[in-house]
């Protein structure tokens, strides 16, 4: 939970996960020993293993193995097959997040136009393992999830009030905080709907978005759901998935204005070349979810 300025264990190793990916990557064709990373962070080899194992469960050298763009393009070569077929089937709008579901349900026209009047949004920043993330849900579902770098919450709200300017706001650390932990938590699954609704906290429960787009965006957020944990997309293929005509382009500008990051995982997707390219909340951030990912995948 934050209190002020304060930094959990959490934060601090995701910190340091960050900048270790950071000089990995800025010195990849030297191959960085542990001891060589480790003084880099100012930090014994024997800690550096510690915290790798708290927040990967896995080692440095295992983990740094998964960020190399000839991995990614393994992975991809193993992924599309299953997710052309997926997307060949047809969007249905739920997708699999581990072992949970995923629903999207687009905002109302009117609730558009009128610009949330008569919505509630709770907000709040919490802790989550890539670092602080600001979370804002209505009474239908997470509407703004976004990854930043430090507590301050600032930049989301005035994000969120522009996209609902009439909407009240309201701030919520401790049920945002007990949220973040369940989404981040598989062993914690959240409804999505607020504990008054009658959502049991101990069953899985979809987990349910309240999203504000254009159709093309919303279309594009929809296959993004068909993505699991452990597999990539291109933007090339995505575009085909959904039938656009004018190719990646268009929906790499639907993918960049996801508002709910990691619940639709706009992170797994990359370039056709490997690369993983740009990401909204930071290149680094999408480095460790993908290297996370594509381990236990």
């Amino acid at each position: 939970m934050i209190f002020g300025d304060m930094k959990s264990p959490e934060i601090l190793d995701y910190q340091r996960v960050e900048k270790a990916l950071y000089f990995i990557m800025h010195h990849s064709s030297e191959q960085p020993s542990l001891e060589t990373i480790s003084e880099y962070l100012g930090m014994s080899p024997f800690h550096f293993q510690k915290l790798f194992s708290r927040w990967a469960g896995i080692s440095p050298k295992r983990f740094f193995k998964v960020i190399t763009s000839e991995n990614a393009k393994v992975a991809l070569r193993k992924s599309l097959p299953t997710l052309e077929a997926a997307w060949g089937s047809g969007l249905s709008g739920t997708g699999r997040l581990y072992d949970l579901l995923v629903t999207v349900e687009a905002a109302a026209p009117g609730e558009i136009a009128s610009g949330g009047d008569g919505l509630i949004l709770t907000w709040g920043v919490a802790d989550s393992p890539f670092g602080y993330c600001f979370v804002a849900m209505s009474d239908r579902g997470i509407c703004r999830l976004e990854f930043h770098d430090t507590h301050l919450a600032e930049g989301g709200i005035e994000r969120l009030r522009r996209d609902w300017p009439a909407a009240e706001l309201r701030r919520g650390e401790r049920r945002i905080h007990l949220i973040s932990r369940s989404i981040f938590d598989s062993a914690r699954p959240y409804s999505g709907v607020p504990p008054s609704a009658g959502a049991s906290p101990e069953g899985i429960q979809p987990i349910q978005l309240m999203v504000r787009g254009t159709n093309f965006q919303i279309q594009v957020w929809k296959a993004l759901l068909a993505i699991p944990s452990g597999s990539l997309a291109t933007y090339g293929s995505l575009a085909k998935a959904v039938g656009n005509r004018r190719g990646a382009r268009s929906v790499g500008g639907a993918v960049g204005r996801n508002p709910i990051a990691y619940l639709i995982p706009c992170h797994r997707v990359i370039r056709s070349i490997g690369e993983s390219g740009g990401y909204r909340w930071g290149s680094l951030r999408k480095q460790a979810l993908l290297s996370k990912e594509l381990e236990i995948g």
